[in-house]
């Protein structure tokens, strides 16, 4: 089922939040089509699970096969790329680890995709200026 996905790339507790509130009510992401506000959810039974968005590297629009081995050996499952931006993790275990625990290595990761963010936003500026 196609849903109402409010999206905001500064606030991503709140978005991993929404997801697993919708999962405790039987409904799991399976797709963030990049689609602006849209996500993918499908019907199960409902359940505590964990979501983590990830800032993808530029232009990487599924995760290295290192990267998912290491995760899935974490107990994580990649679920989706939204927009080529950010990717999706999914943790049923309630007692596997977090995907990071470097705090300055996070930081880089969303000050890259910040940088990417003002591009964007300083050329729409520029042509809405026109």
């Amino acid at each position: 089922m196609l849903k109402l996905m409010p999206m905001n790339i500064y606030d991503v507790a709140a978005q991993q939040a929404r997801m697993e509130d919708q999962a405790a009510r039987g409904w799991f992401a399976v797709s963030v089509p990049g689609i602006f506000f849209l996500a993918v959810f499908e019907k199960g039974e409902p359940k505590a699970v964990r979501y983590r968005l990830e800032p993808a590297p530029v232009k990487e629009s599924c995760p290295d096969p290192e990267r998912l081995a290491a995760y899935q050996s974490m107990g994580w499952e990649y679920v989706d790329t939204s927009g080529k931006s950010m990717h999706l993790w999914r943790c049923d275990d309630p007692d596997a680890p977090e995907l990071h625990t470097d705090p300055e290595t996070e930081a880089q990761a969303y000050d890259r995709l910040f940088r990417r963010q003002q591009k964007v936003t300083q050329f729409w500026a520029a042509v809405t200026a026109f």
